[in-house]
């Protein structure tokens, strides 16, 4: 057990005060910040009151600090200017140690301080025992690698490959979410292709656009014919006028196409003649 100090022995059985904070990110990288909330607790009910706590503290503020998994892990700051790569976890075994310990590095002069402020403190009301809870960011994403355009354009040619080899249909849209899903996923020897919202509603606009430019074709050579046939038709309508249709009698011509028919109406105004 730690020496005692001006403080005296822990009191186990009373009610203390402390801290906790909910960090953003991994304990390693020094996250700054993070809400903070107060707590109050009693060492010597032990770890698991102490769990529970935390985690209805950070129920009961909601968005302020996300909702705790029950696996969470608690961190207790041993000594007042600790830093984060000091933080030491605490369970069962360890708790009181740990309390116990930064019980004992109460200094002279913070009983002093404590006792001259209005109203007086005592230390079991001037002490806070920090305690930090860290959230890695997008914990279900821990695994998953940075989409470089290498690794889009590598996964690109293994997604045709793949769909060349099983006789797969896969669109350029499909194509370009499968690349980047299999790009951010672990280094995988089989192609990845989820049977997700975002793979079907990207496989069913390539059909869509596919079928839009079947269409556009269709017009198009349908376009094709019918200047064809306006053409061949005015050329024949032109020689028929050897026969002395045209000229003399103030004939118009107009062509009526569209897709179910083409047909060309040579009128003479005069003797009302159709061809």
């Amino acid at each position: 057990m730690p020496p005692g100090n001006a403080a005296g022995d822990l009191p186990e059985d009373t009610v203390l005060n402390g801290t906790v904070q909910f960090k953003k990110g991994e304990r390693e990288n020094n996250p700054r910040g993070g809400i903070k909330r107060d707590i109050t607790f009693q060492p010597d009910l032990g770890y698991g009151v102490l769990k529970a706590r935390v985690q209805r503290e950070a129920a009961e503020r909601g968005a302020d600090a996300p909702a705790l998994r029950d696996d969470f892990i608690l961190f207790f700051k041993r000594t007042k200017t600790g830093n984060q790569s000091d933080f030491v976890e605490v369970n069962t075994t360890n708790l009181l140690d740990q309390l116990r310990h930064r019980w004992s590095k109460i200094t002279p002069l913070e009983v002093t301080r404590w006792a001259q402020q209005d109203p007086p403190k005592t230390p079991r009301e001037g002490i806070i025992f920090e305690f930090f809870v860290y959230q890695p960011r997008n914990r279900s994403r821990v695994n998953i690698r940075r989409a470089t355009h290498q690794r889009i354009e590598a996964e690109r040619e293994r997604v045709r490959q793949h769909a060349a080899a099983n006789g797969l249909q896969i669109g350029p849209i499909q194509l370009q979410h499968l690349a980047v899903h299999n790009a951010r996923n672990n280094l995988n020897p089989e192609v990845l292709i989820p049977n997700d919202a975002t793979t079907n509603q990207a496989a069913a606009i390539d059909r869509e656009k596919e079928a839009l430019a079947n269409e556009d074709a269709a017009a198009a050579a349908l376009s094709i014919m019918t200047d064809k046939i306006k053409r061949g038709l005015i050329h024949a309508i032109r020689n028929y006028d050897n026969r002395s249709i045209g000229k003399d009698k103030g004939c118009a011509m107009s062509l009526i196409s569209d897709s179910k028919r083409q047909s060309l109406h040579y009128r003479c105004v005069s003797n009302r003649f159709h061809y």
